[in-house]
């Protein structure tokens, strides 16, 4: 019997697998290649700063150094380079110059922030009254990293491409069964599709979609990522990446005209060359009420856990938490409290 039956194999399927595979456990992956993940979408950004209020991310001093060191390890065990370190150049106005200047004062910021600087003239960009320059900063290859690590659970027999029937589980005592297969546990790592799953009707989401445009530009190179009220980052030579949207509304998986069109405008304020859409892509995020990930088990079945809910910022959250998650499992050791799947129940 092996030890866990995961449901889902986007990035928070992913690191709990890798987890699980570092502490010796066993287990069997379920994953449904018709079902668009976030991850199969994202440009898998990692920012240690909010630019909006300029403050720090959530834990990120805590949650980054554990991103790095899970994702170098990654590397190794599927020979994928996955971290790509770019330091993000955030276009300013005076106002918001002036805003930087005084966040330079606070030590909790200024870490993370590389430079300061008037007028800077990059090729094919706009020119504004000043950029900040983050550092610490960059993105993880997501697609890389979903087609390796399948490959090695493939080659273990640990992972089956499947749709998920919740008419197919039963959940006794001492252990679950899927399809007739026991295992010692469940965990559920849905991503978006979470909010369908009947074991769990108390977690709050608040989807949320974002769309993300592939394009390419002639005799362009950027070692950067360039934001203003969007991004773009070059994924290789001539390819590269706009984003997002953020939509509570329509949360579908189809495109429209309307959000390429959004992002075409946000895209002219910082590109001031001819660009060729070669994609537009869209995808729901598995954002909570709360801005916080799930992390927990069932209230009365014990051998039913979840991990789920990483949101905008998952490629930093998910390495740290899934270490807590695994903890959880194997010693029982507390998570975070405000990730704790008991914030949704009532309390006695």
């Amino acid at each position: 019997m092996k030890d866990y039956l995961i449901v889902g194999q986007g990035l928070a399927g992913i690191t709990i697998a890798n987890e699980l595979m570092a502490n010796g456990k066993s287990f069997l992956a379920v994953a449904n290649k018709n079902l668009t993940s976030a991850t199969s979408v994202a440009a898998g950004m990692y920012n240690p700063l909010i630019f909006r209020r300029i403050t720090q991310s959530w834990m990120v001093d805590d949650v980054l150094p554990v991103m790095f060191e899970t994702f170098k390890k990654l590397e190794q065990t599927i020979h994928q380079p996955l971290i790509h370190r770019k330091a993000i150049i955030k276009l300013v106005n005076e106002d918001e110059y002036q805003r930087w200047q005084i966040k330079q004062n606070d030590p909790l910021i200024s870490k993370y922030i590389q430079e300061l600087q008037k007028g800077t003239k990059i090729n094919g960009i706009h020119e504004y009254y000043g950029t900040a320059t983050v550092a610490h900063s960059g993105y993880i290859d997501l697609n890389a990293l979903s087609q390796g690590f399948h490959q090695l659970l493939q080659q273990e027999n640990s992972l089956i491409y499947e749709s998920f029937d919740f008419n197919d589980l039963e959940i006794f005592d001492t252990h679950i069964s899927w399809k007739g297969t026991h295992f010692k546990n469940i965990i559920f790592c849905e991503g978006a599709f979470a909010i369908n799953n009947p074991l769990f009707p108390e977690v709050k989401y608040k989807l949320t979609k974002g769309d993300v445009l592939t394009l390419s530009i002639d005799n362009f190179k950027l070692e950067y990522i360039i934001n203003k009220m969007s991004f773009i980052l070059e994924k290789s030579e001539g390819e590269f990446l706009c984003g997002s949207t953020y939509n509570w509304s329509d949360i579908d998986f189809n495109t429209y005209p309307k959000d390429l069109d959004y992002l075409k405008e946000r895209l002219s304020y910082i590109l001031n060359k001819p660009f060729e859409l070669i994609q537009h892509k869209t995808a729901i995020r598995p954002t909570v009420n709360d801005r916080r990930p799930v992390l927990g088990s069932h209230a009365k079945y014990k051998n039913v856990h979840y991990f789920n809910g990483l949101g905008t910022k998952g490629v930093m959250l998910a390495p740290y938490f899934s270490k807590q998650m695994v903890n959880y499992l194997i010693e029982g050791k507390p998570f975070h409290p405000e990730v704790d799947i008991n914030r949704f129940r009532k309390q006695p």
